[in-house]
């Protein structure tokens, strides 16, 4: 049973590994689709139409194989910008989209934060961005980052830590996106994003007051602020190219804040480089170097790489969309099955435990195959020992006692002179005492083999006597007799199952063989000859019902007719076909048949009417 149920689990196992590489096949080929699909979702529910998933689907496969970058992510980076920006149109979304993982690619960031980013600046610039065109304006705020990131050596996350700190501030004072953009990414130099968005933030607080208290101005004719390179420039001509330490203290008590004195002593030292800065921004349009950089930036291997998951997104949702009527029709069948548990719950309870006794069957069949081959092992282990604790006691016991005889023999001269020396010694006591030591001793290593021997059969007399060898040699036995016994209670009951498939055989023949309209038949024949039995009524029921027809017998076949005894063989050979009745009643004519001439004249006669004219002619 156990080399039954051994293959049964390897075929079992066959079986899954076909099931589970055949899935796994099927689940790795439709992932990067059911990921795009998931993503494509996502958008919808945040109130994309078909249009626009289809846009971005494309555009999205195109960016993946053009940049080397996942086409799943970046339908969900539009996801993330739609979720930020609600109110974003389909064209929109898929610009916003691309021009984010463009810039992200550009800037060696993720599409997370510079979405983050995006979403960000477009709350800031909000006015601008409906003036002039969504579309041109997240065009425009990625190509000014970008030099941005170029120029000041910086990166997305830093960009996208100093606008969230810097938010509406510089935008509530009138100054333009690239001037905010070119010196965030000044400041950057020095200082991380957060640290100068804080910087920036306590300048433009401090400005308004900062005029009075250093008597300069610093609004324009019309009230608003000047740009920042036009403040800073006055504020030089104040107090020149470096401050003392009491003009930092006045700016301080000017601004406000030390962080404003921070940002103007950082900036005043490359003023004009700053406003060449900002000039160079200011001018930037399109996405070319945007697309070039990012062009740059992609691996060749990403490219192919995401090339073939790209085909296979293509692939996968043409499968996908196949499989959509038969995966439908199978969660129907999953929710008719689940409104069966909750109509028939004793079935299913019962379902439910036949599950688990078949499971538990498998789980003891299992033990029970690992039982036998942990026993087969235990055996060749128990014989081992068993083979060295014999080969010890009869063989090592011996050689032992030969190494001591050896080594207290060495011993004897020195035991022996010790012992005279102490002869010498009144305590003879001891002497005599050590003499006797040295004299058992002697004798144990001389009588060695003797008393070994005698201690063996002893012991070996000792286990044969109480049994404990024969109860060894039983449970051995016992032992290897255990797979045998279970061989034979499995063959038993194999042959019980193919008795119990004879006989079902034997049943189904029966059940074959029987003809119901037979015994109907006997039934009704039976009946009527009882009702026939009835005085009155039997002759009705004949009338009725017609007896059977008597059979028919068909004479056999007259045996040839033997030649008479008189006639040789050539004479009967002679003799005509069909003998002389042929000839009698053919019409008219004669034959010679020896010295008797008949002649037939007028109508043919018969057999009757010639035996009748010779019983006539006899009288």
């Amino acid at each position: 049973m156990t080399r039954q149920a051994e293959a049964g689990f390897q075929r079992i196992g066959y079986g899954v590994a076909g099931l589970v590489g055949a899935g796994y096949s099927v689940a790795n080929l439709v992932g990067p689709a059911r990921a795009m699909n998931n993503a494509l979702s996502t958008v919808q529910a945040l109130g994309g139409d078909m249009q626009t998933l289809t846009q971005l689907d494309k555009l999205a496969k195109s960016f993946s194989v053009e940049f080397g970058d996942s086409a799943a992510d970046f339908v969900k980076s539009a996801a993330a910008i739609k979720s930020g920006i609600d109110d974003l149109t389909g064209d929109e979304i898929a610009r916003f989209t691309y021009v984010g993982n463009l810039l992200a690619k550009s800037a060696e960031s993720d599409a997370a934060t510079i979405t983050k980013v995006m979403t960000s600046m477009y709350n800031v610039f909000k006015q601008q961005a409906d003036a002039m065109g969504r579309a041109e304006w997240v065009a425009l705020m990625a190509a000014q980052v970008t030099r941005a990131a170029k120029i000041f050596r910086t990166d997305g996350q830093q960009m996208a830590e100093a606008f969230e700190g810097l938010a509406a501030t510089a935008t509530n004072v009138n100054r333009p996106m690239h001037e905010q953009v070119a010196v965030l990414g000044k400041l950057q130099g020095v200082f991380k994003g957060a640290e100068a968005a804080t910087k920036y933030v306590s300048f433009l607080q401090g400005v308004g007051k900062a005029q009075e208290k250093l008597g300069l101005k610093f609004t324009d004719s019309q009230g608003k602020m000047l740009s920042v390179v036009e403040i800073l420039e006055r504020i030089r001509g104040k107090f020149g190219e470096t401050f003392t330490v009491a003009d930092a203290d006045l700016l301080k008590k000017a601004f406000g804040r030390k962080e404003a004195v921070s940002f103007i002593q950082t900036l005043m030292v490359d003023l004009e480089g700053l406003k060449a800065n900002i000039d160079e921004i200011s001018q930037v349009r399109g996405l070319q170097d945007l697309t070039q950089m990012a062009q740059i930036l992609a691996d060749p291997f990403d490219r192919v790489t995401r090339g073939v998951e790209a085909l296979r997104i293509a692939v996968g949702q043409k499968m996908i969309d196949a499989m959509m009527p038969t995966l439908n029709k199978i969660v129907e069948i999953e929710k008719r099955m689940i409104g069966w548990t909750d109509r028939f719950p004793k079935l299913t309870a019962l379902i439910g435990k036949g599950t688990l006794a078949v499971f538990g069957l498998i789980a003891a069949i299992s033990a029970l195959s690992i039982a036998v081959g942990v026993s087969k092992f235990l055996m060749i282990g128990w014989q081992a020992a068993f083979g060295v604790l014999k080969f010890a006691i009869l063989n090592m016991l011996p050689a032992l006692g030969k190494f001591v005889a050896v080594v207290l023999f060495d011993a004897v001269p020195a035991i022996v002179s010790f012992t005279l020396a102490l002869l010498a010694n009144p305590i003879t006591w001891i002497v005599i005492g050590i003499a006797a030591l040295v004299a058992v001793i002697a004798a144990a290593v001389i009588y060695w083999d003797q008393w070994t021997s005698a201690v063996i059969e002893w012991a070996s007399a000792l286990g044969e006597s109480s049994g404990l060898f024969a109860l060894v040699d039983n449970l051995i036995e016992y032992w290897n007799k255990l797979p045998v016994w279970w061989d034979e209670t499995v063959n038993w009951l194999i042959a019980k199952f193919d008795q119990i498939s004879d006989w079902w055989t034997r049943f189904t023949s029966w059940l074959s063989s029987l003809n119901p309209f037979a015994g109907i038949s006997a039934a009704i024949d039976g009946v009527l000859g009882k009702i026939a039995q009835i005085p009155g009524v039997g002759s009705l029921v004949r009338a009725i019902v017609p007896s059977a027809p008597s059979p028919v017998i068909v004479p056999s076949a007259p045996s040839p007719v033997p030649p008479p005894a008189a006639l040789s063989a050539s004479m009967w050979a002679n003799v005509p076909a069909g003998g002389i009745a042929n000839k009698i009643s053919s019409k008219g004519g004669g034959f010679q048949f020896r010295d008797l001439h008949v002649n037939n004249y007028g109508q043919p006669m018969s057999g009757q009417q010639l035996v009748n004219e010779l019983a006539f002619a006899a009288g």
